[in-house]
């Protein structure tokens, strides 16, 4: 899946006819949400979800289902650097 934001959320990211997703992150992203790409200056996956919700005039921020799946994936991120069990017992606040 080189496009998981597309593949997800069609309504919101369309394909274009060479199978790019127009406006949908790449995978690349995914792999670490607050490292900056070292070649060509991109923002992290954080600063771009920053954006996608802030900006109104994105449907990506009109659409609750993005919205959750955006906290799904900062979620299981911060989760992999902490207990599980802690962090259940704590509530989700204990992991930022």
């Amino acid at each position: 899946m080189q496009y998981p934001e597309g593949m997800l959320f069609p309504h919101i990211f369309p394909f274009q006819e060479d199978s790019a997703v127009m406006g949908s992150l790449p995978h690349s992203f995914f792999v670490n949400p607050l490292k900056r790409s070292k070649r060509g200056g991109f923002a992290s996956l954080m600063e771009h979800m920053k954006v996608q919700i802030l900006d109104g005039s994105l449907l990506t921020a009109k659409e609750p289902d993005y919205i959750s799946w955006m906290f799904d994936v900062i979620m299981n991120y911060m989760a992999n650097f902490n207990p599980i069990p802690l962090a259940i017992k704590k509530g989700p606040e204990f992991l930022t």
